[in-house]
């Protein structure tokens, strides 16, 4: 949209780059992987699972290259470390900063929120 939608006209006192036509919401609405997608998916999670009024418990250690805690029932994990890392097992995936790693790894620079997996039957 005109202006990249930061205003309802069109018009901005400050220049908007080209390149910032892909960022605009409604460049990137229903667009898989897209940081608005990605921040909807996570507001959506944050307020099913009612985030911030958990308790917060370090999984992985003292200068882990993987950041893991569990919270509300979730489990957020963000890889820190030069190489992918390898995703629990027992959990799913609900809301994720980029792709997987083909082999289902979580790669370099990436977060998840996992939910423990249902038992099927």
């Amino acid at each position: 949209a005109p202006g990249f939608g930061f205003s309802p006209t069109g018009a901005s006192w400050l220049p908007q780059p080209p390149e910032f036509a892909e960022y605009a919401a409604d460049a990137q609405a229903g667009v898989p992987g897209s940081t608005l997608e990605l921040y909807r998916t996570a507001l959506r999670v944050r307020r099913a699972y009612r985030l911030g009024r958990g308790r917060l418990a370090w999984v992985s250690p003292v200068r882990s290259p993987v950041l893991a805690f569990d919270i509300s029932g979730l489990r957020v994990m963000v890889n820190l470390n030069s190489a992918h890392a390898v995703l629990p097992d027992g959990w799913s995936v609900l809301c994720q900063s980029g792709p997987l790693a083909p082999d289902g790894q979580l790669p370099v620079d990436t977060a998840v929120w996992l939910t423990p997996s249902q038992p099927c039957g």
